[in-house]
């Protein structure tokens, strides 16, 4: 099993010759899958999110507190720090004009990859208490509808909260 599931996702990412990400999956349906980055000088082990498959085919994860985009290669094409703890338990999901949205902590963060290299802001709290707030209960699943332009949070023991998206950035 654990043989089918690497060789899926190399065959997913379509490896190159040269690839500094090194793939470990760890055969436990309750654990998300881990990976590991090696670098000249420091060497990470962390946990990756479900993954959501983008549009234009790179593979969106997230991790401790970051976001990653991964290239079909398995070369990461950027990485956004979102100072928040990632629920790794749920993917990131599309959202307009190419927003990803992703669960972190007690918060539904909206990243904008287009802001990427900008002075405007990357990554937003889109969900969640102001400081000072009280806590919600458990994000237990988000998901976006493009047609009707909403975002929809599942908030455990409180129903599905349904937020509209209009037309602005």
């Amino acid at each position: 099993m654990r043989f089918q599931i690497v060789l899926f996702f190399h065959l997913l990412l379509l490896s190159a010759s040269t690839v500094s990400l090194s793939v470990q999956f760890q055969n436990n349906s309750v654990n998300p899958p881990s990976f590991s980055v090696q670098g000249k000088a420091r060497k990470t082990a962390s946990r990756l999110s479900s993954p959501l498959i983008g549009y234009d085919g790179r593979v969106y994860a997230c991790s401790e507190t970051n976001l990653f985009a991964f290239e079909s290669n398995g070369s990461v094409f950027w990485t956004v720090p979102l100072n928040h703890t990632c629920n790794v338990g749920l993917a990131p999901t599309h959202g307009e004009r190419g927003k990803i949205y992703l669960v972190a902590e007690d918060k539904v963060i909206k990243v904008n990859p287009s802001n990427i290299g900008t002075n405007e802001s990357v990554a937003e709290i889109f969900f969640g208490p102001e400081p000072g707030q009280e806590v919600p209960n458990e994000i237990i699943g988000l998901s976006a509808s493009m047609s009707s332009l909403s975002v929809f949070i599942n908030v455990k023991h409180r129903g599905l909260l349904a937020y509209g998206l209009g037309v602005h950035n």
